[in-house]
């Protein structure tokens, strides 16, 4: 419960595609990405021409940031947030400006535009950011991107969790530049799977920049399943936001757990004997995700788990909370 992934089984219609891909052994030949942009455009609901299949959502960030930062240029983001955007921009030689969420981690668009004076080069928005979960209305986001013509990106990790994306702002604010994955809702984190949402000249600059092959077979043909049945994973979304979320809260609340709201399929709590707490979890099989911001000194990240799991990690919960007091 640590890194936010799935916990769902990969449906058949996924294991079936890896194995066809097997039975095939097309993996010797290198692979071809090219079935996924139709499916996917149909997804997201844009042309192929705004879309750019990625190895991970990481590798999307590395594209973007290797594509707009020169060495003295700014990178601003919200904080605490993804910590990535931070280190690779500093690996560019570029500047990290740090603008602070408010004391409930909820978002400031006055406050982040009122920021944007010092002339950053990219800004980053993270929907729903991580580790707060907090929830960036479209209208905030409309407001950034409306402030300066330069590119803003809008980081949707967690979008089939929270149902709202920054896509439908596209149109009218062609700044903006989506990233996604299929490592959360999706279950695929292990093949590595993320893509990019953009205008069309921008996907054609950012795509200068992939290397031909770095999106491999196993991936694209797992995607290619989910999408011939994507009942199965709105199932799961659901399990996850409509049933295990608000049992898991209402358990937190009768524990006297302090929780930040969440719009992502984990949530943020505070705990005053935080450490313990964590290593009681672990020697019971349980893991979860301390943080290490500042401001999150006495936090913990804790992934929804499903149903099913939900009542094991409530005992292991309170049994590391009884023997923390």
């Amino acid at each position: 419960m640590d890194l936010s992934e799935s916990m769902m089984a990969a449906p058949p219609l996924v294991r079936d595609a890896i194995l066809r891909v097997i039975d095939s052994q097309r993996f010797s030949a290198y692979p071809d990405d090219s079935p996924l942009y139709p499916l996917l455009a149909d997804y997201v609901g844009v042309s192929p021409s705004q879309l750019l299949v990625t190895n991970g959502s990481d590798h999307a960030i590395q594209l973007i940031l290797r594509a707009f930062l020169s060495p003295g240029d700014q990178l601003q983001v919200i904080d605490p947030s993804f910590p990535i955007y931070a280190h690779v921009a500093r690996t560019l030689g570029a500047e990290v400006r740090c603008v602070p969420l408010e004391s409930d981690f909820s978002f400031s668009a006055e406050r982040f535009i009122e920021a944007m004076d010092q002339g950053p080069r990219l800004c980053v928005l993270v929907n729903p950011n991580n580790p707060t979960g907090t929830l960036i209305p479209l209208e905030s986001i409309r407001a950034v991107a409306a402030a300066r013509p330069g590119p803003l990106i809008v980081d949707e990790a967690y979008y089939e969790y929270a149902g709202i994306t920054a896509v439908s702002l596209l149109a009218a604010h062609p700044n903006i530049i989506v990233t996604r994955t299929f490592s959360k809702a999706f279950g695929l984190a292990g093949l590595r799977l993320g893509y990019v949402v953009a205008h069309p000249e921008i996907v054609r600059q950012l795509r200068k920049l992939r290397l031909p092959f770095d999106v491999n077979a196993f991936a694209v043909s797992a995607a290619t399943g989910h999408f011939s049945d994507l009942s199965i994973m709105r199932r799961y979304v659901r399990a996850i936001v409509s049933e295990a979320k608000p049992q898991l809260l209402r358990f937190f609340d009768g524990s006297g757990v302090k929780v930040f709201p969440s719009a992502a399929n984990f949530v943020l709590v505070d705990l005053s004997q935080r450490d313990h707490v964590v290593q009681r979890l672990r020697a019971n099989g349980v893991l979860v995700a301390p943080q290490a911001h500042a401001r999150l000194a006495s936090a913990v990240r804790i992934a929804i788990p499903i149903p099913e799991q939900l009542s094991r990690f409530q005992t292991a919960f309170t049994s590391a909370l009884d023997a923390s007091a």
